[in-house]
């Protein structure tokens, strides 16, 4: 049998709680580990034995947690029977589902990202269409494609403003928050991108050149 070694932060962080279950994200390197007893999740960098960050807002125990196979959202299952979506660059809750009844025992994604799985204690297993939160629609509001977010991106934004998941001319797209509206907490998201370049996998500001960049 194989040994591993332990990770040494990770030893000392989880000493005195109490840890049910974790994930780890093959491309990414993340580990995950959940405190049940204070509702966190934590990410780990397997290669540095390096905490990287404490997603928080949850309440109740956290039962599950599954990567998505790209590595870009984390998925939690709780006792308190909610399904909550995490952007793994960000720590951003970016959904959370309500439709469990009884507390969610385990989560898991399907092979594509676009179907999330959870199943709850007594025996329900609901599936959830999750292709909308895709890493790079959150991450890039360069609604035109022009590679930087601009005043004619904000004309797109300003003509999707109020609009909500159900409605005929809603499009996930401007629903940065991914929270089934594009309201103001989507504008703030976009106003802090305004000026920016996206490189195709995020953002960034035209001042700082990527090393190599010409």
């Amino acid at each position: 049998m194989k040994r591993f070694s332990i990770i040494k932060g990770f030893r000392e962080y989880c000493r005195y709680k109490r840890i049910t279950t974790f994930a780890i994200a093959a491309l990414a390197l993340f580990i995950c580990s959940e405190s049940v007893v204070y509702g966190k999740v934590t990410l780990w960098d397997v290669a540095t034995h390096r905490k990287l960050a404490t997603l928080e807002g949850l309440t109740g125990w956290v039962r599950s947690v599954a990567f998505s196979p790209d590595g870009t959202i984390l998925a939690s299952g709780g006792g308190d029977g909610k399904v909550t979506l995490w952007d793994v660059e960000t720590g951003r809750n970016i959904a959370t589902f309500f439709k469990h009844q009884d507390p969610v025992q385990s989560v898991a994604f399907s092979p594509t990202d676009r179907t999330l799985a959870s199943a709850d204690e007594r025996g329900s297993i609901l599936l959830w269409d999750v292709s909308r939160y895709d890493r790079s629609a959150l991450a890039t509001p360069d609604f035109n494609g022009d590679g930087r977010i601009d005043f004619s991106d904000f004309l797109l934004f300003a003509g999707q403003f109020g609009q909500s998941h159900g409605d005929a001319g809603y499009d996930a797209r401007f629903d940065l928050d991914g929270d089934g509206a594009v309201g103001f907490s989507d504008f703030v998201i976009f106003a802090g991108s305004f000026g920016r370049e996206s490189t195709g996998s995020g953002l960034r500001n035209p001042s700082k050149r990527i090393p190599g960049e010409r």
